[in-house]
């Protein structure tokens, strides 16, 4: 039988005094996991996220934009990483609306391939 241990954060010990948002506990996470220690512990795989099918594309940026754009705003400017967070938004961002695009188009042209036209509509009758 194994014994549940769960790892001693420093940012979950301080979560009630000291203000902690949860990209802290992700940093730490990363950090402490990640050997060597990244010098962005939100770096982003971008090739991975564009090789994703484009439903999940579409998904995974949103969610990431939402988060990385949080930390951006409400973050500690004094991180070493922040300025490289900063960097790392704008081409997801641009990944995520050419994402949407896409998946517009394709829901358009399914759903005009789908649809029978006037012509269609009346060779049935």
């Amino acid at each position: 039988m194994v014994k549940d241990t769960p790892m001693k954060l420093k940012s979950i010990a301080d979560w009630q005094t000291r203000g902690i948002r949860v990209w802290d506990v992700v940093s730490e996470l990363v950090c402490l996991c990640t050997v060597p220690s990244p010098s962005n512990p939100f770096a982003l795989d971008m090739r991975y996220i564009k090789g994703l099918p484009l439903s999940d594309r579409f998904l995974v940026t949103g969610a990431l934009l939402s988060f990385l754009e949080m930390y951006v705003v409400y973050g500690d400017r004094d991180e070493l990483h922040y300025d490289k967070v900063v960097e790392e938004v704008k081409p997801l961002r641009r990944l995520h609306v050419r994402a949407l695009l896409e998946l517009q188009r394709t829901r358009e042209s399914t759903a005009s391939a789908s649809s029978p036209t006037v012509q269609d509509s009346s060779r049935e009758e």
